[in-house]
């Protein structure tokens, strides 16, 4: 049996073609955060509104198909670039909210933790809390202390508060960082050495990222409430460290885009999902690949002239216009990015070189 539907303009959320059948309301939502209960950034769909090219839209038959079916949508998880939220209120009864999400780290940790623990065969295990160990770091490193002659553990902290990091060591160097507080954050510091050096980003096709250079490694942070840049300078990196590590087939490539400027890293020790290349339309295997590619925005200057490029979605012949690529404006952040960028490549270019890998500058 035959399952039409109409793609809507977001990849991977799908409307069933008999939708005017249904008395059940449906409004899909672009998602921002489930977690924190953030507002998300805009309507996608709503069934108020109907479908009004209907008969000039394109079909698709769904059947067998695995995904996410709610009422008359469809959506495929494995599409996403980012979240959506589906709303739904039947007649007569209560609203309900449906929240889907991309896959993060965290929770590839706890499949694989229920994997490995059958709380079915032992009851011991059932309704206890997932194990403190899959929200702590991930990343530990073992290095001589050489200040003391031992090898201290170098971890990175799982709950960074404000610009505060857990203390650590570095090799040769003693104590690296004191862990700092948010009061102490609220005082004027004399020392500006003791902030960590980032620059606000965005991963390509996904979301907004602190990216953190430290004499001992580069680490990135996930920034949760998307599409509000003004937070995210205010409240600076938090959350779990996530750490790259160099060696001698480490590439980094430096380019420019419209508005800014990107940062690739090539077998750097952090993995990314990406469509295969000449994949046919409508694919949604991906590749596992250890390439990242960042998008940092700068003001423009003489050498980086800015050029306009789209903010919405829209999936033409299935394909996503290149705003979906790039960070929407923001001149706060664009300005931030600005003051550190030179002590952030700086650092970077050390740490990759230091590994005997390779740095290209093909920026204007």
């Amino acid at each position: 049996m035959t399952e039409m539907y109409y793609a809507l303009d977001y990849p991977g959320v799908y409307l069933k073609t008999d939708f005017a059948e249904s008395k059940v309301r449906i409004a899909v939502l672009q998602g921002n955060s489930a977690d924190t209960g953030e507002a998300p950034l805009y309507a996608v769909w709503d069934s108020l509104w109907g479908l009004p090219d209907t008969v000039a839209r394109p079909t698709k038959d769904m059947s067998g198909k695995e995904g996410l079916r709610v009422q008359s949508v469809l959506v495929i998880e494995e599409e996403l670039w980012e979240g959506v939220t589906i709303l739904s209120q039947p007649p007569g009864k209560n609203e309900r909210r449906l929240h889907v999400y991309p896959m993060d780290d965290f929770y590839r940790r706890v499949l694989k933790h229920t994997a490995e623990n059958d709380a079915m065969q032992n009851p011991a295990l059932r309704y206890k809390p997932m194990p403190w160990q899959l929200v702590a770091p991930k990343n530990k490193v073992q290095e001589d202390n050489e200040d003391e002659g031992e090898d201290e553990e170098l971890v990175g902290s799982g709950g960074v508060q404000g610009h505060g990091y857990n203390t650590r060591k570095v090799k040769g160097k003693g104590w690296q960082k004191q862990a700092t507080t948010d009061e102490d954050m609220n005082t004027s510091s004399e020392d500006e050495d003791d902030q960590p050096l980032y620059v606000c980003v965005r991963r390509q096709g996904t979301s907004p990222y602190y990216l953190i250079a430290e004499d001992d490694n580069l680490f990135l942070v996930r920034y949760k409430h998307a599409g509000n840049w003004e937070r995210m300078l205010k409240e600076g990196p938090k959350g779990d460290l996530e750490s790259f590590t160099f060696d001698s087939s480490s590439r980094v490539e430096l380019s420019s885009f419209p508005k800014g400027f990107s940062v690739r890293l090539i077998d750097c020790g952090m993995t990314s999902k990406k469509k295969p290349a000449n994949a046919p339309v409508g694919t949604t295997d991906r590749d596992t690949l250890d390439d990242n590619t960042f998008h940092l925005l700068h003001p423009e200057t003489n050498r980086l002239k800015h050029r306009e490029y789209y903010y919405s979605y829209n999936r033409h012949g299935n394909s996503v216009q290149e705003a979906k690529m790039f960070p929407k404006w923001d001149d706060g952040i664009a300005k931030h990015n600005e003051s550190v960028l030179d002590d952030f490549l700086n650092a970077l270019q050390d740490l990759v070189l230091d590994a005997a890998g390779s740095w290209t500058d093909n920026r204007p």
